[in-house]
């Protein structure tokens, strides 16, 4: 992933991707990274004609780019219907695929980590033994 990029309104072409279909052309939208979270969130509304509703369900694939910078790839939680006056549509939230990790109760045998990288210890968690 790239570093912090700036955008105008113009120029971030936001592009969410659900199962391979693109979805383009937001007002608003929001993504968020930050150092206290392990994983990055998305809500993204996408306007639909009305009657229009699209296949996206919970734990679908995801993609979410700004411009050509890949910025979260991961699962849907929720796809939520709106309408108004104007418009109606989907409003489509998830999370990066890090959120594994954060739903994750593995139990280790060993019981700590002392002075290892956060690498080995997400190979313990993740691994195969320690659901067993």
């Amino acid at each position: 992933m790239a570093g912090p990029e700036r955008y105008t309104r113009d120029a971030a072409q936001i592009t969410l991707s659900v199962n391979g279909q693109a979805y383009v052309g937001w007002l608003q939208s929001e993504v968020s990274r930050d150092l206290e979270s392990i994983s990055a969130t998305f809500s993204v509304p996408i306007s639909l004609p009305a009657g229009f509703v699209p296949p996206i369900k919970r734990q679908d694939l995801v993609r979410v780019e700004i411009g050509s910078t890949l910025v979260c790839t991961g699962y849907v939680l929720a796809a939520q219907a709106f309408y108004n006056a104007r418009d109606c549509g989907v409003v489509v939230m998830g999370r990066d695929r890090t959120g594994d990790l954060i739903r994750a109760s593995a139990i280790h045998a060993g019981g700590q980590w002392r002075n290892v990288g956060l690498d080995r210890i997400c190979r313990d968690i993740l691994a195969p033994s320690a659901w067993s």
